[in-house]
């Protein structure tokens, strides 16, 4: 598979920060927004791909692992200002 050969030897930050990687998993997410029929408004345009878990220690989850949305949000704000200042 070409993506295996693309992204061979980076490192975790970089393989994280790869575009390639970045295209790759938004063509995943656009295929299956086709075979369930997604309105546009329903398909993710962009993704952060990030080294940092959801867990009850970064406060990102309650113990039952419920998403703190709050919490989420403030954690990643950088990157969700990012790509909203970058457009669609």
């Amino acid at each position: 598979m070409t993506l295996n050969i693309e992204l061979a030897g980076l490192e975790k930050a970089a393989l994280l920060e790869s575009p390639v990687l970045k295209k790759a998993v938004l063509a995943q997410l656009e295929e299956k927004a086709k075979e369930y029929k997604l309105s546009g408004i329903e398909r993710v345009r962009k993704v952060h791909i990030t080294p940092h878990a959801f867990t009850v220690q970064n406060d990102t989850v309650t113990p039952t692992f419920k998403l703190k949305r709050f919490n989420a949000k403030r954690f990643f704000l950088e990157h969700i200002q990012e790509m909203y200042s970058e457009g669609i």
